[in-house]
């Protein structure tokens, strides 16, 4: 399979204080070069889903206004983008640009034939997801039309497999700037 990795770094980083989170600094490194880094050995190629490549020299597709807000809309002005550059991809693998501690297997195991978000216990989290370019196709209208605005949603109208993982931690965000203090103080384990 062809995979695209996405960084989706497009939010407004409210809870940061309008901070860009993508250059938010973990162990002195910013968190969009963590995630670019850990990524790429997920996927064949990858893109910023916001306005700034960060000087890593890849696309940065900024939101089209076509789509919803939030990182459906992100999905979906990637998804435009293939399409329009006709890249011989068969799907988006998303990871968050603060959420650095993804597992290390998240690739492996999310890329298929279909749609699949990753999941703990009875929690999904869906903006670490793989998304089958063929189930976008059959969902551009409907998210265009604004009837499909939120991750979980999409994923289940997207017939999305969760799978399951047993540590929460992997999943972790660092949304706020306490968030990224704790994480500086006490995560060893992300690189």
């Amino acid at each position: 399979m062809k995979s695209l990795g996405v960084i989706l770094a497009g939010g407004g980083s409210r809870r940061m204080g309008g901070h860009d989170k993508a250059l938010a600094a973990l162990h002195d490194r910013r968190l969009v070069d963590i995630v670019f880094q850990r990524i790429s050995s997920h996927t064949d190629q990858v893109i910023i889903s916001g306005k700034n490549d960060y000087g890593l020299n890849i696309p940065a597709v900024p939101d089209d206004v076509k789509w919803p807000g939030g990182p459906v809309g992100g999905i979906f002005s990637v998804y435009q983008w293939v399409r329009s550059t006709g890249a011989k991809i068969d799907g988006l693998l998303t990871i968050p640009v603060d959420g650095p501690r993804f597992p290390e297997d998240l690739g492996l195991r999310l890329i298929g034939s279909r749609s699949a978000i990753a999941a703990v216990g009875d929690r999904l989290h869906p903006t670490f997801a793989w998304w089958a370019l063929s189930d976008l196709d059959h969902l551009a209208p409907d998210v265009a039309s604004g009837s499909l605005d939120s991750l979980k949603a999409l994923a289940k109208r997207a017939g999305a497999v969760s799978v399951y993982w047993d540590d929460p931690r992997i999943f972790a965000n660092i949304n706020t700037p306490s968030d990224l203090e704790d994480w500086n103080k006490t995560d060893r384990a992300t690189p």
